[in-house]
């Protein structure tokens, strides 16, 4: 477990450094230690948060679809081997619905709670 914990945070970690161009269609950090991002690699779409341990073990994460509907999930952080970085990067396909081309936004809230970080967007084409 230790292991694959130490990677997603590095999945998670890459995701919030590289260029935009390489891989970040839209990315935030906040004034103190959480970063969100929407990456889109080989064409799959990766939702990814990075904070501090000290946030908590889960967040939710809620996908509004272009017809206005919304969904949301609770997902868990994982914490390095250090113990300096939890992370998560969830691929959207997965784990929320496709409902045709448009924008969707994607909201975090740490803590599973309803205090959202503001929303990122991503475009389906096809």
């Amino acid at each position: 477990m230790r292991v694959v914990g130490v990677t997603v945070v590095l999945v998670v970690l890459a995701a919030l450094v590289l260029p935009a161009s390489a891989a970040a269609r839209s990315r935030f950090c906040t004034g103190g230690d959480t970063c969100i991002a929407v990456t889109k690699r080989d064409g799959v779409i990766r939702l990814a948060i990075g904070t501090s341990p000290l946030a908590g073990r889960r967040y939710r994460l809620c996908v509004t679809a272009p017809d206005r509907s919304r969904t949301c999930r609770r997902f868990r952080l994982v914490v390095s081997g250090g113990g300096e970085i939890a992370g998560s990067s969830v691929r959207w396909s997965r784990h929320f619905p496709r409902k045709g081309r448009g924008k969707y936004f994607a909201r975090w809230a740490l803590g599973g709670g309803s205090n959202f970080l503001p929303a990122l967007d991503f475009r389906l084409r096809a």
